[in-house]
């Protein structure tokens, strides 16, 4: 237990000066998953509402701001409204995938630097005698290869998790308030996802 809390304390000792855009690169890739579980709503919304004069299942929050434009009537006379709204929301999707991404890079880095000065300081205080046994090539060679591997977890893989859980929670959400049942079938296979 004392080394999984070490390893842990190391990690957030290395990601010291990018803490902070690790978590705006995190909140703008949930951004970006809203983004992408709005644009069936709206095209739902503009088909079964607009256009076809369904009664709304949407939460009142969202009746109330559809009531503030005009109301569903006036959407499916004027659908460029509808259409301009998939235009905005592809394009903060677009901005916040952009952000994701460059905000994930400029992370990574500073960790690689932390973690390439913290390798740097360690090698620079060990005896001469250790330097006489290992030969430098294979402490670069190994260096290199540890720095990536744990470049690559955290920039890619830990990000990922988080990016999907939350892609999994609104899409749980969505489902949910749709209909429940269809909602609950299709949570069937998520625990044999997450245990492959």
């Amino acid at each position: 237990m004392k080394k999984k809390n070490s390893h842990a304390q190391l990690l957030w000792r290395l990601l010291k000066g990018s803490r902070l855009l690790f978590l705006c690169s995190v909140l703008c890739s949930a951004v970006s998953n809203l983004m992408d579980m709005l644009n069936p709503q709206i095209i739902r919304a503009a088909i079964d509402n607009a256009i076809g004069g369904m009664p709304s299942t949407f939460p009142p929050y969202v009746n109330a701001l559809v009531e503030k434009v005009g109301g569903f009537s006036y959407l499916g006379q004027h659908l460029w409204l509808m259409a301009a709204a998939l235009l905005v929301v592809a394009a903060i999707r677009a901005g916040a995938h952009y952000l994701t991404m460059v905000l994930n890079s400029k992370a990574s880095e500073t960790l690689v630097k932390n973690m390439r000065d913290s390798l740097f300081s360690h090698i620079e205080r060990l005896p001469f005698a250790w330097h006489q046994k290992n030969h430098t090539g294979d402490i670069i060679q190994r260096c290199t290869t540890d720095v990536d591997r744990l470049r690559a977890f955290v920039a890619e893989q830990l990000t990922s998790v988080f990016r999907i859980s939350v892609y999994l929670i609104f899409a749980l959400y969505f489902m949910f308030s749709m209909n429940v049942q269809l909602g609950l079938v299709a949570l069937l296979p998520i625990p044999f996802m997450l245990a492959y």
